[in-house]
């Protein structure tokens, strides 16, 4: 018999690619925030602002905002990057791994008796820019406002609504997120409205508001993941002009310091053309040895990272080199000492490496304006 294909996920049981997912809540608990602050994540490729929400890999967001301003959402972007420090990382995936398309008014369908539900040119243009840039995650804020005039109590009608949506995900092979609200009888969880929009969602999510004020976020369904299961804290956290949200008592299993140096030091041994820029580890060369240290470490974040090279450093395996590129800009990158790469195993698994005791720590300042000699 042919084996299962596993689950394609993006975030492991919360988020699958090809797939369309329900985030439902009361109005005003924080299904936005929420949801930047998951965007974010996936697009720098980084655990550390909700540890138990750690992407598969980085990817790239594209976020159909029809319910708040573009000025809130860039307001609440601003606290997350001043809560978690995120810097010049935060500006490079907002350039070109995050893209915000606001909207009001309108919708995806309209009824049009005697024939049902119609698409209108805001679905043709939503599912045109989809496949343009074959986003990783989608998220859609929010079904009543993509409903239209379609009655979100019909079964049919919204049927209809995720139909479209899943068309989307499985074109795109994207993880979609779509927002809504919570029923309003306290004994019902799951989005309000006909129970089709559950019946067709893949996973539900719910996200509440325990007593002492502290967001919950559980899965109501789960075709593909244990729907028993601890809910994820959160608490709101003053930043810049905004809030935003920190993941509450979770402590992840985080990998062993000196395993992850010698990951690292594996790798850079099997990658002798790659330049991981030292002072921007998350871009470039330095983002696709995260992406595959984490095969190995799934819990690596990008600060963890960042330690296990500055112990690496330290301990003489590793140094730090400069060239200059063709723009006559100094490059200072990571490379193995000579006592690594000749204890560095190509393939299989490391053994150990002995730090070269008589290394010499450089001086890791902003270097002197200087040009290359000719």
């Amino acid at each position: 018999e042919k084996a299962a294909e596993p689950v394609p996920w993006l975030i492991k049981d919360w988020c699958a690619r090809k797939t369309v997912s329900v985030l439902a809540a009361a109005g005003g608990t924080g299904k936005s925030v929420f949801t930047l602050g998951l965007a974010l994540q996936v697009a720098m490729g980084t655990a550390d602002i909700f540890p138990a929400l750690a992407p598969k890999e980085r990817g790239t967001v594209l976020m159909v905002d029809l319910e708040d301003t573009p000025e809130n959402t860039w307001r609440i972007i601003g606290a997350y990057a001043e809560c978690y420090g995120l810097g010049a990382y935060l500006d490079e995936t907002l350039q070109n791994r995050f893209r915000l398309v606001p909207g009001r008014g309108g919708g995806f369908v309209v009824a049009a008796p005697p024939h049902g539900l119609q698409t209108t040119e805001m679905y043709a243009e939503f599912r045109s820019v989809c496949k343009a840039e074959m986003p990783d995650l989608i998220i859609v804020n929010h079904l009543r406002k993509i409903a239209g005039n379609a009655s979100g109590n019909s079964n049919e009608d919204m049927g209809v609504v995720m139909s479209l949506l899943d068309e989307v995900a499985f074109e795109t092979e994207a993880a979609v997120i779509v927002l809504a609200h919570t029923a309003k009888a306290a004994t019902t969880q799951g989005p309000r409205g006909a129970s089709s929009i559950t019946d067709e969602a893949r996973l539900v999510m719910s996200l509440d508001v325990d007593d002492t004020g502290t967001l919950l976020l559980s899965r109501t369904k789960a075709n593909n993941a244990p729907k028993k299961h601890d809910p994820i804290p959160f608490r709101f956290q003053p930043a810049g002009q905004a809030v935003c949200l920190r993941q509450d008592g979770y402590a992840a299993a985080q990998p062993n310091r000196d395993d992850l140096v010698q990951s690292v030091a594996r790798w850079l041994g099997m990658n002798p053309e790659r330049r991981v820029n030292a002072r921007r580890l998350q871009m470039g060369d330095g983002a696709v040895m995260l992406e595959d240290i984490r095969a190995i470490h799934p819990h690596t974040s990008l600060r963890i990272l960042s330690e296990a090279v500055d112990a690496g450093v330290k301990a003489g395996l590793f140094k730090i080199k400069k060239e200059w590129d063709a723009l006559r800009h100094q490059i200072w990158y990571i490379a193995l000492t000579s006592c690594a790469q000749q204890q560095t195993p190509k393939q299989g698994a490391l053994s150990e490496i002995t730090p070269q005791t008589d290394f010499e720590m450089p001086v890791y300042e902003e270097p002197e304006d200087e040009e290359p000699q000719e």
